[in-house]
Parts: C-alpha cells; structure tokens; sequence
C-alpha cells in the first residue's frame, strides 16, 4: 500500500501539471501538516516572513486550490498557507466528523505551527465563517477577510439553507447517503463534484481562468466520492445548525475585534450581498466591498478585483487606540 507521502506526491505531480500549462510559473509544492490525530494538507506560497502570515480557507466543497488565483499576488505581502479543512480534500478531521469546532482546531494547529508574525484569516463562504469564529480567541489574529460569508439571520436560515449549499451541495448530501461507504469511488465523479461548486457559485464561470479551474477539477479526479460527499454534508449540517440558533450570528459578529474586511459579489446566489450589507452596516469595525456582478466565488472569478479590494484596505492608515490596538474600523498595513 502507498503510503500517504508517496500517494500526496502523485496526486500533486498531476495537479500541478495541469495548473502549470497556461501560465509561467509553477505553483508550489503542497505538503502534509501532521499534528495526530489529525492531518492537514497545506500549500504555501513564500512572501516576507517578518511581515505577516495569511492562512487562507476554503468554503463548502472546496480546497485549498480554490486560492491560487490571488496566493502569488496576497504573497507578495506575506507568506500565504492555503490549507484544505479538516474533512475536505487530503484532510482529515480528529474526530472523524466534519464540523465547525473540527475546522476551526484545524485552523488553530495551523497557525500554532506553521505561521510567523501577524496572521491575517482569509476565509470564502464557510471558510469566512471558521475565520471569524476563530478571530474571537487567537490573539495572534489581527485582521480577517471574509469573502461572501453566510450571515443571515437566523430566522432566514430555515429559507436560506437550501440556497447556500446550492444544488451541488444538495446532490453531496444526497449522495453522502448512499456512497459513503463506498470508499473505492472517485475519479471523475468526485472532479464533476468539484466542477459544480466552482460552476454554480460563480456568476460567470468562464471568467474563472481555465488553469484555476482545471487544477481544482483535477485535484478532484484524484480524491475519494464517499469521503469527500461526507465531509459536505457533515459541514453544511454543522453550519446550519449553529446558524438557525437565534442570536448565534450577532454574538459571532459581536466578538471579533480586530478590522474585518468583507468582500461579496452582488451577484451571489448562495450568500446574498444583503447579509454582508446588513452585517456591516450593524459593526463600525467591518468594511464592505461589494463586486458588480460578482457570483460566491469572487477570488476565483474576480481574482484582479479582489485583490484590488484587499490592497485598498491595507493601504488606509493605520489608526491605534490608547492602549496601542489597531482600532476595529481601521484596517492594518501590510
């Protein structure tokens, strides 16, 4: 039997091999983060290590490929970890089950041993919901970016579930129920997996470079059906579930401290641009951004955008309070 070393080095080699024919530059090697019981595939793309480090997270049905797109440009700040959470690509969770607590120990182990300097959480979707969940304890976070977060209300959640998962989610969780113990499929049908969450959450897919998505469907040609549709499933049940609790949003929101950028695509058709409107409209400490016809996946399909976005709001000064803390509505420098 391979081991997991050799079998993340052939499943790498392919990946990479496809991301690297339309464009110069090769992407970087990913590696393995093991902090038993649990396993992190990671990826990091070399910047000023005395500057800052962002640990950049993927949303539902994701990995940590969804970031290429920006991670050359985002390193050119920092050093930048793309990780796949706990349960979604070559990770796997401690406990076996996919879940906010699970992802955001992941996100926690990552920063403990691998990120120098400031940390900056960049998070999509429900990766920006881990992001500001973990933003609340970790002292050595100092901003977020959170790009299409699902933060509605809990009274339109009963509603909104069925479209922030979309219908490729829908087909994970019903899929999950009959293939997830049929660990010997894969192949193209976890890659069409893949396809599809690229595909519904952007407003225009072929705007999305064709090296962008072709590295993420590969990546999914070579990763496991049953795990993979589990890991969906347990996750979106998870969100869901915290999400439908009165006041359990607000009191997130309430806690995050430090300056918060929010990025969304008024074209979203999983996480409207209303939720982030309203969210930072109740919290001086939160920018908003909002791309004209943008979809949910706005790093992938407006990379030049986004980072447009992210580079305005580190070059704004830099403004302390008496105790010598970055102020919540002010975002920090590179």
């Amino acid at each position: 039997m391979a081991s997991p070393a050799s079998t993340l080095q052939a499943l790498d080699m392919e990946t990479a091999r496809v991301a690297t024919q339309s464009r110069a530059e090769p992407i970087p090697p990913a590696s393995i983060l093991d902090v038993s019981p649990r396993r992190l595939r990671f990826r990091e793309w070399s910047g000023p290590r005395d500057r800052r480090t962002f640990v950049c997270l993927h949303g539902l049905g994701g990995s940590h490929l969804n970031w290429i797109a920006v991670a050359d440009q985002l390193s050119e700040a920092g050093r930048v970890l793309a990780i796949d959470l706990p349960g979604f690509g070559c990770s796997s969770p401690a406990s076996g089950i996919t879940c906010l607590d699970e992802m955001c120990d992941g996100v926690r182990d990552t920063i403990d041993a691998l990120a120098v300097g400031r940390v900056t959480l960049v998070g999509q979707g429900m990766g920006a919901m881990v992001a500001l969940l973990q933003a609340r304890g970790c002292a050595r976070v100092d901003s977020v970016i959170a790009t299409a977060p699902p933060l509605a209300p809990a009274e339109e959640w009963a509603r909104a579930a069925h479209v922030l998962v979309g219908p490729a989610g829908m087909l994970a969780e019903r899929a999950a129920q009959t293939l997830v113990h049929s660990a010997s499929i894969g192949g193209e049908l976890t890659g069409w997996l893949t396809e599809q969450f690229i595909q519904d959450g952007s407003a225009d897919p072929t705007a999305i470079p064709d090296w962008v998505s072709s590295a993420n469907i590969e990546d999914g040609n070579q990763l496991l059906l049953g795990p993979a549709v589990a890991g969906i499933g347990s996750a979106s049940a998870s969100l869901v579930s915290k999400a439908r609790t009165p006041g359990w949003i607000a009191h997130v929101v309430s806690q995050v401290t430090c300056p918060v950028l929010v990025i969304h695509g008024t074209e979203d058709r999983h996480a409207p641009a209303k939720w982030s409107t309203r969210a930072c409209a109740d919290h001086d400490g939160w920018t908003l951004r909002l791309l004209e016809g943008v979809g949910h996946n706005a790093h992938m399909e407006a990379a030049d955008r986004w980072m447009d976005a992210v580079e305005e709001w580190f070059a704004r000064p830099l403004e302390v309070d008496s105790g010598g803390r970055a102020r919540a509505d002010t975002a920090g420098r590179f």
